[in-house]
């Protein structure tokens, strides 16, 4: 998918907790942790207390690492609520902290961890994937290793801070840590060649590969979904942005996306007007040097000429029930193709360009709705009983 796309967890603590003494290891001067690409989503596998093969997002865009409980994944918590802040259209959401926890992601250990815990049924996340989702794996624990994210061999490679060897080969972007955040000092250039600041968070959570704030928007954008974020849907629009510069690097008419003020709810407390995704950081080996506070990133000749693609449709798609293994229609973006062609939240998808839904993934439709490579879809629908037949004709950027 990414229909959550933008699973971009800020999160603000609000009050804070005695807890046992944490401590971080690896189990060897290197440990390379395998990792699988779902969606646009780094999932790799966990053990969580006594709980084993449990599946976590890799996210450098949540400042702690989260846990989704159930009646089987349960842990015990602090009486106090914590409220949430992130993206999509729901007012708030609400967390509890769990204390003294041990978490094993291959030759990576830390005992002690404190985590935030949200109830599964609380959040929309686990119907935009085809698996589990138990939790999220923040900067808390990332910030302690020097890692590499490696997009050809799909593994993190984790090594102690400042053990790394940087490369005079490879493009090098100045972060500033702060707090649990990745700031990287940018330069937008608009279509007038007008010049500005930026702030961007380094965030592997979130699918697009640049995301701004609503002002920066230029005229010539279209409506949609912009992703799933842990309040719900984030809805806005899709632009080019003449040029980013961002440390070495040059950017021309990179996909941006704007969530509106409904969906976005943007944390004051840090320098940040943008998110940097993970659709920007799959081209390259990316290197995250924390002690020395820069990214390295070399380019992956098999990706770094592909273009980056966005939802076009206007729709989010969801999985039914563990009895119900059908497709709907999650959410319509106002004003999109779907809308359009008179698509209703609700609806059931039987065919995709004529192809049957019931021999899809979810991942398959995805692609169908993010296409480059053609400016209409033909959907096929069932409302109640009736079938529909909605050809989709996409806006051009």
């Amino acid at each position: 998918m990414k229909i959550k796309l933008l699973f971009c967890l800020q999160l603000i603590i609000q009050g804070c907790f005695g807890q046992p003494k944490m401590g971080y290891w690896l189990t060897s001067n290197v440990v390379k942790i395998p990792f699988e690409l779902v969606n646009n989503s780094i999932f790799v596998k966990a053990t969580l207390n006594e709980h084993t093969d449990l599946s976590f997002i890799i996210d450098t865009g949540s400042n702690y690492s989260v846990v989704f409980t159930d009646s089987i994944l349960y842990l015990p918590t602090q009486n106090k609520s914590i409220s949430i802040m992130g993206f999509g259209n729901a007012d708030s959401l609400f967390a509890h902290i769990s204390i003294d926890n041990s978490v094993k992601i291959n030759g990576l250990t830390t005992t002690g961890k404190q985590l935030l815990v949200i109830e599964k049924n609380k959040i929309g996340l686990q119907q935009f994937y085809d698996r589990p989702i138990h939790g999220v794996i923040g900067l808390d624990i990332l910030r302690r290793f020097d890692i590499e994210i490696n997009f050809s061999s799909n593994k993190l490679i984790l090594r102690q801070r400042g053990k790394i060897k940087s490369s005079p080969r490879w493009k090098t972007i100045p972060f500033e840590l702060t707090e649990n955040s990745i700031i990287i000092p940018s330069t937008l250039t608009t279509a007038s060649n007008h010049r500005e600041a930026l702030y961007l968070l380094l965030d592997t959570g979130s699918e697009l590969p640049l995301l701004l704030q609503e002002r920066f928007c230029p005229d010539l954008s279209v409506p949609t979904i912009i992703g799933m974020g842990i309040l719900g849907y984030a809805s806005g629009r899709i632009a080019h942005i003449a040029r980013v510069s961002i440390g070495e690097l040059e950017i021309d008419n990179i996909i941006t996306a704007f969530p509106d003020s409904a969906s976005s709810r943007w944390n004051n407390e840090l320098p940040q007007q943008g998110n940097l995704g993970i659709q920007f950081l799959r081209k390259h080996r990316t290197i995250i040097n924390y002690n020395e506070g820069y990214i390295q990133l070399k380019p992956i000749r098999r990706l770094i000429h592909k273009p980056f693609q966005y939802n076009r449709s206007g729709i989010a798609v969801e999985v039914g029930t563990e009895d119900d293994c059908s497709f709907y229609i999650s959410e319509v973006a106002p004003g999109s193709p779907a809308e359009d062609a008179g698509l209703l939240k609700g609806d059931k998808l039987i065919f995709i360009d004529r192809i049957p839904c019931s021999s899809l993934t979810l991942q398959k439709i995805n692609d169908h709705l993010f296409t480059d490579k053609k400016d209409n879809l033909e959907i096929t629908i069932m409302r109640g009983s009736t079938i529909i037949h909605a050809p989709l004709n996409f806006n051009s950027l």
